[in-house]
């Protein structure tokens, strides 16, 4: 018997479609809601880039561990 991908099954792919537009859609509300929570204004390039550092290496470290939790 041959197990078959989630990503075959359609509800799962809407699923995982519609997860991925609202988390795109919400990125930019959030990164300003971020930059005024942390006082980080228009003119603070190096700010901006270390929000934004500190943005991917979050995201770097989530998908790393779902990918632990899928290999294993």
């Amino acid at each position: 018997m041959t197990k078959t991908s989630i990503f075959q099954h359609p509800v799962w792919v809407v699923v995982f479609a519609l997860t991925a537009a609202i988390a795109w859609g919400w990125a930019f509300p959030l990164i300003i809601v971020g930059f005024s929570a942390f006082g980080i204004t228009a003119n603070m390039t190096g700010g901006k880039m270390l929000f934004a550092g500190i943005r991917f290496a979050a995201a770097g470290l989530i998908v790393l561990s779902v990918a632990q939790e899928v290999i294993l």
